[in-house]
């Protein structure tokens, strides 16, 4: 932030002073997606990975940035780009992956912050029963 005094003599022996305050333009950090669902996928099965690009809008560095999750069970929260400094109008990524080990609605949230703002991130799927059944193909009995 800079400031400046700004003394004006319109004249007549009058002083008109003016304290002048301007704000300088801070880097910011968003996301996006800022919600990833999975939906339905089967207990014990991959639900495939999404990734979320975290990007620095503003001039300056950001500093710190930091990522945190309330994710278990199920999900696996993997940030290898995202920490320490972020350059102006850079991105990194986070990657999400769901593998349910139990039926039900799951959801948590991943939490980004730098010294100058926090995005949240929602994450949630639905484990769902597994189907019975043959997982492969069939398979021809070999003679010996």
């Amino acid at each position: 932030m800079k400031t400046h005094d700004l003394n004006i003599f319109p004249g007549f022996g009058a002083l008109i002073s003016v304290f002048l305050t301007a704000a300088t333009a801070n880097a910011y950090i968003s996301a996006s997606p800022s919600y990833v669902s999975f939906y339905s996928v089967a207990v014990g099965s991959y639900g495939g990975s999404r990734s979320i690009r975290i990007a620095n809008n503003g001039p300056e560095v950001v500093g710190s940035l930091s990522v945190t999750d309330s994710c278990y069970g199920g999900f696996n929260v993997r940030s290898y780009s995202c920490y320490g400094p972020l350059s102006p109008y850079q991105s990194c990524s986070i990657d999400v992956s769901f593998n349910p080990t139990r039926e039900g609605y799951q959801s948590c949230t991943i939490r980004v912050s730098s010294e100058l703002s926090t995005e949240l991130i929602s994450v949630s799927g639905t484990g769902t029963k597994a189907k019975k059944g043959r997982l492969a193909p069939p398979f021809r009995e070999i003679s010996k």
